[in-house]
């Protein structure tokens, strides 16, 4: 992959919210689905062969990945450099090789992930958001100055944001008319509050510019997924909190 950085991209994007996983490699790229280790939520990722300068298999591969691990070594990656991604012959470590002028050659085990097939979510969405990143993320620091949770409410063509406890509370209105709202599409009033601090960890690695996408249904887990550079596609699910 001739550019590093939009490696480590994708590496943070995933370890914000999970700490081991296995990539899963065809013809077609490389993808994860994985949940949190809270099982509250799950991220799939799936980064195309068109993101990379060469791409050869064998054959489908299953490699766990430690991705705390990963992400200490991609957080070396400097400008300008390309990196090679390579596994041995027993698929037992996966090698890192960043190169500008110099080169820089990194290994870390693979680890055994004994875990289930984890189907994607199947959610009919009676509402969807289209959201500029920066600006959701500025909301959602908004809310944290009152609450641990936000509720996230589209209603009548407006996309609303609200937290409150016992300091006070924020309500955030946005509509189409909104520059940071680039769509808002919904068939009935959609409302669940969720974990703030899970939603700007699923916001970390995008860039101030990046759109997002928000699906939502009552009492369901909000849908939120976005595309970095132009080929990595991030996809996550979050579990509301269910009010008794």
């Amino acid at each position: 992959m001739e550019d590093a950085k939009f490696f480590k991209s994708c590496v943070d994007a995933i370890v914000n919210l999970i700490d081991e996983g296995e990539f899963e490699v065809d013809e077609g790229g490389i993808g994860l689905r994985a949940t949190d280790p809270s099982g509250i939520a799950m991220v799939e990722f799936k980064l195309p062969r068109s993101a990379f300068k060469e791409f050869s298999i064998e054959s489908p591969l299953k490699l766990g990945i430690d991705f705390s691990e990963l992400a200490r070594i991609t957080s070396r990656v400097r400008q300008k450099e390309s990196v090679a991604i390579t596994v041995d012959e027993g698929k037992t470590r996966i090698g890192l090789k960043f190169k500008e002028k110099s080169t820089r050659s990194f290994n870390i085990p693979l680890i055994d992930i004994s875990s289930t097939e984890l189907p994607s979510p199947k959610i009919d969405f009676t509402s969807s958001v289209k959201i500029n990143a920066g600006a959701f993320r500025e909301s959602l620091k908004d809310a944290a100055l009152f609450s641990s949770h936000v509720l996230l409410n589209v209603e009548n063509s407006a996309f609303l944001l609200s937290a409150k406890g016992s300091g006070g509370e924020v309500n955030i209105d946005s509509t189409t008319d909104d520059d940071s709202i680039f769509d808002i599409v919904s068939s009935e009033q959609s409302k669940s509050t969720f974990p703030l601090d899970y939603l700007q960890d699923i916001l970390k690695a995008t860039d101030q510019g990046t759109v997002v996408n928000i699906e939502l249904r009552s009492d369901a887990p909000v849908k939120v997924n976005y595309v970095i550079n132009n080929d990595a596609v991030l996809t996550y699910y979050l579990a509301p909190r269910i009010e008794k």
